[in-house]
Formats: C-alpha cells, sequence, structure tokens
C-alpha cells in the first residue's frame, strides 16, 4: 500500500510541477509533421460494425496515397494521427470526399522514420489528451491523502505502542 501511495505522489508532482513549470493546466498541442507531396490513389468507406438491434453502425474513411520521401515512393493507408471511426455515414463520407483518386495532397511525415506511423493525411489532436492534466491532480491529491493517511496511522502506532 505504501508503494501505491509513493507512486501515486510522486507521479502526481512530477506531472503537475511540469503543467505549474509550463504555466498551462492543459498540455501544449505537439507540432505537426512536416509535410510532403502526395496522391490520392483510392478512397472509400468501411462499414466496421453494424448493430441491427440498436440501429447503429461504426463507419471508417479508407484512403490509399502515394508519396516521396528521401527518394523512396511509399504508400499509405493512415488518415488520422489517432484511428478515429465515425458513428454517421455522412460524416465519414464527408472525410472519403475530400480525398478524390488523383487528387494531389499534403501528407504529413513523421520525422522519426522507425516509428508504426509514417504519415498522415489529417493533422488533429484529440482533446482527451488534455484530461491528462485532470488525471495527474487526481494522482497528486491521492498521494498526498495517503500520505496524510499513513502518517496518522503511523503517529498513532507509535503513540499507542508505548
Amino acid at each position: 500500500m505504501r508503494f501505491i501511495t509513493i507512486g501515486c505522489f510522486v507521479i502526481g508532482l512530477i506531472i503537475s510541477i511540469h503543467l505549474w513549470k509550463n504555466d498551462s493546466l492543459y498540455l501544449p498541442k505537439p507540432v505537426p509533421w512536416p509535410t510532403v507531396d502526395g496522391k490520392v490513389l483510392e478512397s472509400s468507406l468501411k462499414l466496421l460494425s453494424e448493430d441491427a438491434e440498436t440501429g447503429t453502425s461504426t463507419f471508417k474513411p479508407i484512403v490509399k496515397y502515394q508519396f516521396e520521401l528521401r527518394g523512396q515512393m511509399l504508400t499509405a493507408d493512415t488518415v488520422f494521427l489517432f484511428d478515429k471511426k465515425f458513428d454517421s455515414r455522412s460524416d465519414a463520407m464527408q472525410v472519403v470526399e475530400q480525398f478524390q483518386p488523383e487528387q494531389k495532397i499534403k501528407v504529413f511525415v513523421n520525422p522519426k522514420l522507425n516509428d508504426s506511423i509514417r504519415s498522415v493525411l489529417v493533422w488533429e489532436v484529440p482533446e482527451q489528451l488534455n484530461g491528462l492534466a485532470g488525471i495527474a491532480g487526481l494522482l497528486f491529491a491521492i498521494g498526498v491523502g495517503s500520505l496524510i493517511y499513513n502518517l496518522i496511522w503511523f503517529l498513532c502506532e507509535r503513540r499507542f505502542a508505548r
């Protein structure tokens, strides 16, 4: 229990100090990757799931594109930085319609070529990542509360042990 207490306290403290030093309760937006010219090869809509009982469906836009990087022609199909699915067919189709075959496009290329995602078409970072600031505060509060509880318990134990 004490290791969990100390872990929550230390992790929460480190993240909280980092956010405080940057004078921000929110995480900074990542800087977009550099872009290169590319071309759409094909675009379509994929039905991922369909629930007949509730009448809901989940769609994913599929865009296959080609770009040149350091003298190599590469092909990719990653549209969004984070996997994005749509509950609405029309919303997903809007993405597909933005990328028509043979269309010239800008491709965001990952400067770290050894990562699994090498390129994306849409640079978009979800706002849920800002929840990390709230998690840091929660961990810090849990850690502080646990440390106070353990301190009181330790002092009471020593006092009554005499």
